[in-house]
């Protein structure tokens, strides 16, 4: 008996020294993995930030983590916010999920499958804390579909795909309140009369704040901003208060001064988090991601073109949001960390997709991307770590040669790159947003004192690091002398053939020129693309989801 318990004296002892070695280890671990913000900005177009050469709209705070950061240059996203969600959760395709034709309504019982593993779930296996704050937009017709249930252990923001900034009022057939907190109904009262953007920032920091703990597990923020989309129909654009009378420099039109109340609030959301990181020392070990889910919501010069009656440029790109035109597709974006070599350029011009952020960030966090399954991303942190581990540094198609825009097979249409090549077919919008919309004013109207970047909280944090504080322009030349006019009809039996390299702008066809590189296109890499095809999951509206039906809000309305 004596025996037994001199026995059992030594297993708990030692048990103890092992959970204690075992965390010790654990701490080691986390220590070393590092916090993860990914900030996904709604509609935000490439002529709507002044790092891009358009001065019309400030957004300092962007611009200097841009310039200290790497841009990503030649980086691709999907034409529509559902689509782009779904592919950078889940580093697939929307065409092998089924979600890549249109968006989701409110009212329409369907979302990213849950076969699917997400980034949230990718990540917790690493050991990391999840959130999400901000706009969801992947389903939430069944309770299963909510963020809570797809890996985020915390979740503040709207399911819907836009929604009024300060009422929180969403809508499509039907309308009613958006605002979920965790995977309930948040209490509206609570946040009466909050500018969004604003609110969705307020609690980015309160997590950050709280992370900040030598105990605290690695931690991974996906905040999918609610800014630049326009809000409900009748008041789309919508300013803080702070900016409604600001930019009295734009005179030509009223609602693109607005408009850049709604970039401005979103580029001072930038600005807190960055202080809120830096003042909780934890920039040293933190990855920023910085992207678009689309092209903007054009506005047009002569006033008579808009999507979602917003006021968004991609100038001088062409096309717009819901087109595989460049302006519809090629995304704003940059990463910024201290972990990447200081003595790196800050453009990153590697062909880059949006499915390929969920496996650079996860072998950067330690993970192998082979626990990702079978997805179309890739891993890129290598190269952002080594840029000039090449014996080629002008090859830009390192890591990946081609990628899809999208295939869209009950709409016609298809946009694939291939190196420098762009072969493009049909349009969603047949007649719609297929030109060039250069804002109004954007070319001749900017701040009388230009852009004040020293009189930022970031420009000082990162002079305090050394690091530089000097803005950098990377701005898209048309070369309109090289690339006289050729069009391209929007036909779905016709072939569009870009040089993007070349021809950025997409000016000259060379489709009827170039039949051999169409004809090796659409045979080795569309074909490749299009073998994958799942039927879309779409689903018509559904009347049972009505908020009237719900205590006037959206909520899952089929558990």
């Amino acid at each position: 008996m004596l025996i037994n318990r001199k026995f059992s004296f030594f297993v708990i002892i030692f048990v103890n020294i092992f959970l204690q070695f075992e965390n010790i280890l654990a701490k080691i671990h986390h220590q070393k993995q590092p916090n993860i913000l990914i900030v996904l900005a709604d509609d935000l177009g490439w002529g709507d930030v002044s790092f891009h050469g358009s001065k019309q709209i400030p957004t300092p705070n962007i611009d200097l983590l841009a310039s200290s950061g790497v841009m990503l240059n030649n980086y691709y996203i999907t034409p529509l916010c559902s689509p782009s969600r779904s592919a950078l959760l889940t580093g697939l395709n929307p065409i092998r999920t089924g979600m890549q034709v249109g968006v989701i309504a409110a009212s329409q019982p369907y979302g990213l499958p849950l076969n699917h593993t997400t980034m949230g779930e990718h990540f917790q296996r690493l050991g990391y804390q999840t959130h999400l704050i901000g706009k969801w937009h992947q389903g939430f017709f069944r309770s299963e579909y909510l963020p809570t249930r797809r890996g985020f252990q915390s979740y503040f923001g709207y399911l819907t795909g836009h929604s009024d900034y300060f009422n929180r009022k969403s809508g499509d057939f039907f309308h009613g309140y958006d605002l979920f907190e965790m995977d309930t109904v948040a209490n509206l009262s609570k946040y009466q009369g909050q500018y969004a953007t604003d609110m969705y920032t307020d609690r980015v920091i309160r997590i950050i704040n709280e992370q900040n703990k030598p105990e605290s597990k690695p931690w991974l923020i996906y905040m999918a901003e609610q800014s630049v989309h326009a809000a409900e129909r009748g008041d789309e654009i919508q300013p803080p208060p702070r900016y409604e009378n600001g930019f009295k420099y734009i005179k030509k039109n009223d609602r693109r001064r607005r408009f850049a109340g709604m970039v401005a609030a979103l580029d001072d959301s930038i600005g807190r988090i960055f202080k809120a990181l830096n003042d909780t020392n934890q920039l040293s070990n933190t990855i920023i991601v910085f992207s678009t889910d689309n092209g903007g919501a054009i506005g047009s010069i002569t006033g008579n073109e808009h999507i979602d009656n917003s006021q968004g440029s991609n100038w001088p790109l062409k096309g717009g949001k819901y087109t595989l035109w460049e302006g519809g597709v090629r995304g704003t974006a940059f990463i910024w960390s201290r972990l990447l070599p200081q003595q790196r350029q800050q453009s990153y011009n590697q062909l880059m997709h949006i499915t390929d952020i969920l496996p650079t960030l996860y072998s950067a966090s330690g993970g192998n991307i082979e626990d990702l399954g079978d997805i179309d991303g890739m891993d890129q942190w290598n190269q952002l770590m080594n840029p000039n581990d090449s014996d080629d540094q002008n090859d830009n198609y390192k890591i990946r040669n081609h990628l899809l825009l999208n295939i869209d097979r009950s709409n016609h249409f298809f946009a694939v790159r291939y190196r420098n090549y762009k072969l493009k077919n049909g349009t969603q919008l047949v007649g719609h947003f297929d030109n060039w919309y250069e804002a109004p004013g954007q070319q001749t109207e900017s701040p009388p004192d230009g852009i004040e970047y020293n009189l930022t909280t970031t420009f000082k944090i990162l002079k305090e690091l050394n690091l530089t504080t000097k803005p950098i322009t990377y701005q898209v030349d048309c070369r309109k002398e090289q690339n006289p006019f050729i069009e391209c009809k929007t036909k779905t039996n016709e072939f569009c053939l870009y040089d993007i390299d070349q021809d950025p702008c997409e000016l000259k066809n060379l489709a009827k020129k170039r039949t051999d590189i169409v004809d090796k296109i659409y045979k080795n890499i569309f074909k490749y693309y299009d073998k994958q095809y799942v039927k879309p999951v779409n689903k018509p509206c559904d009347y049972r989801a009505d908020p009237s039906l719900h205590g006037g809000f959206w909520k899952p309305w089929l558990d």
